[in-house]
């Protein structure tokens, strides 16, 4: 069974998430059900994708379906995980700091640095 599954739909909603990344909400038409059950046998497992406002070519199939990358899809990096844990936390501790008296939250990406901050000068006293 062909693992491409190719349809006409719509861009309905694009959303950035905590992680840079982006979330695509894909509107389609009513598919004939052995299409539909291969949308379903390939949720959760990393693709590539083609958009494209025109039609597709037999070529741009072949370049995509044969299309390869060193990054996988389906689990962070390391370092992609630790910002999503320094987000968790940051989300649950509210850090805070003083400016002119007034408490004020502080932003995620100075906490994110605050953080690593503080990783790295642990990793150098191992060094010193």
């Amino acid at each position: 069974m062909s693992k491409n599954v190719i349809m006409e739909a719509g861009i309905s909603s694009i959303r950035t998430m905590a992680d840079n990344t982006i979330r695509l909400t894909l509107d389609c038409q009513e598919m004939p059900s052995d299409q539909m059950a291969r949308v379903f046998e390939l949720k959760g497992s990393p693709g590539m994708v083609l958009i494209s406002s025109g039609g597709i070519s037999e070529e741009q199939i072949d370049a995509v379906s044969n299309y390869t990358t060193d990054y996988e899809i389906t689990k962070k990096s390391p370092s992609q995980r630790l910002r999503a844990v320094l987000y968790k936390v940051w989300e649950c501790q509210q850090p805070a700091y003083q400016l002119d008296g007034e408490k004020k939250l502080m932003p995620f990406d100075l906490f994110y640095s605050n953080q690593l901050e503080t990783i790295i000068s642990h990793f150098k006293t191992k060094i010193d």
